[in-house]
């Protein structure tokens, strides 16, 4: 095939295409032999054939329905999972398997179809019908909602690595029928600072505009494990302009014999059940607080950057503590402590809960969670986190593990 190629009817033009095995095809052809037959319900669809593991490039010049199935010829195997702009669609493990329909478009869509077996008969197709243009939703009122708050996360991999490395997450956010912003793959990941400060901010600046409100999460060690209109409740029941995480402790700054670091540190209110210290991983917020804030953060990392100390009394506070400037927690912090004005610390964890550092047991043995049929309980005070965040030493492995036990993936 010639890239770039179009399908006229449609209005998608193919940029380029990499599979796991023979060629891509089009016009009801498979790329590597064979007949194509889809499901019944997706009979006459044009289609693209992309044998797992693959990765296209779309163009669309208007909105369109994609479905992910495997053909007839496939046989029952290791399963494969369909991605659009690493959106979870779903998971096929043979013949006639099919994701749920999902409008893409109009714009550019990279459409994944992501398994271990490259040559394991994965034949795995995308098949596309005409959809009705997709409205944007009409923003009321001065709360957040699930209409105008845009889930977001960084996904700065190596290209065709971004949806395996945030699976899950993505799994929860789809299970929970929401949309997931993930920027970033193919741009190499330069540290915390340039990805979740000045890239994000870049892509904050980019959304449709009836986003108003913006859930970020770690996408590699997060669980979406509520509904978005909770966490969006918990916002407006805040009355702040953004509602940051907590973890019990400190970090990066660390109890040490700097007075400064440790008077850093105690400078923080107290706290409650989930911490009192900022945990940068999830937030919750207007947009256009927080593109102010982070603008704030990248001024302040540069001042800290400086060869000698700013005049300016709050940067010499944080003098003895630059060496953290690359971290974008750090940055937070400085800058909820220079002003902390529409900043409220989630103490209490009605959004986000820091679950590496509890109990981390699953089931009715666990000391500081229940467990409901949404998701999870806090003993200490009956709140209802949205994102439970596995940090540090609790994320390799147990985040699945929990998502497997909530049903969310």
């Amino acid at each position: 095939m010639n890239f770039p190629h179009r399908i006229d009817s449609l209005g998608i033009e193919i940029w380029n295409a990499d599979v796991g095995y023979g060629e891509p095809g089009v016009d009801g052809h498979m790329g590597y032999g064979g007949t194509l037959l889809a499901p019944i319900h997706l009979h006459g669809q044009p289609t693209i054939s992309a044998h797992s593991p693959s990765r296209v490039r779309v163009a669309l010049e208007r909105p369109v329905t994609v479905t992910g199935f495997m053909n007839a010829s496939a046989e029952l195997g290791p399963p494969v999972e369909f991605y659009a702009n690493h959106n979870w669609l779903g998971t096929a493990t043979g013949a006639g398997d099919a994701t749920a329909p999902c409008i893409i478009g109009p714009g550019e869509v990279t459409l994944e179809c992501a398994g271990d077996r490259p040559n394991w008969h994965r034949h795995s197709v995308w098949a596309f019908a005409p959809a009705d243009s997709i409205a944007a939703p009409i923003a009321s009122g001065t709360g957040a909602t699930p209409e105008n708050t845009a889930i977001v996360t960084v996904a700065e991999y190596p290209a065709g690595q971004a949806s395996r490395a945030i699976r899950v997450f993505s799994r929860s956010v789809a299970k929970r029928g929401h949309r997931l912003f993930a920027f970033g793959e193919g741009t190499k990941y330069a540290g915390h600072y340039e990805a979740k400060v000045v890239h994000l901010l870049h892509h904050l600046r980019t959304l449709p505009a009836h986003f108003r409100h913006i859930l970020f999460a770690d996408g590699i060690d997060c669980i979406l494990a509520r509904p978005l209109a909770e966490a969006c409740a918990a916002f407006n029941t805040s009355g702040a302009k953004l509602l940051m995480s907590v973890e019990p402790g400190c970090w990066p700054i660390v109890e040490s014999n700097a007075p400064s670091k440790n008077a850093f540190i105690e400078a923080f209110p107290p706290g409650g059940p989930g911490g009192r210290w900022i945990n940068a991983g999830v937030w919750l917020g207007e947009r256009d607080f927080a593109c102010r804030l982070l603008e704030d953060m990248a001024t302040l990392h540069a001042q800290l950057d400086a060869a000698t100390p700013s005049p300016t009394p709050d940067v010499e506070r944080f003098w003895d503590t630059r060496d953290m400037r690359g971290n974008d927690q750090h940055l937070f912090q400085c800058r909820y402590l220079t002003d902390s004005t529409g900043i409220m610390l989630d103490t209490g964890c009605t959004l986000a809960a820091t679950v590496s550092t509890t109990d981390m047991t699953l089931g009715p043995a666990n000391t500081y969670f229940d467990f409901d049929d949404e998701g999870v309980v806090l003993r200490a005070n009956g709140a209802r986190p949205s994102i439970l965040h596995f940090t540090g030493w609790g994320h390799p492995g147990a985040y699945q593990k929990w998502a497997s036990y909530l049903r969310l993936i």
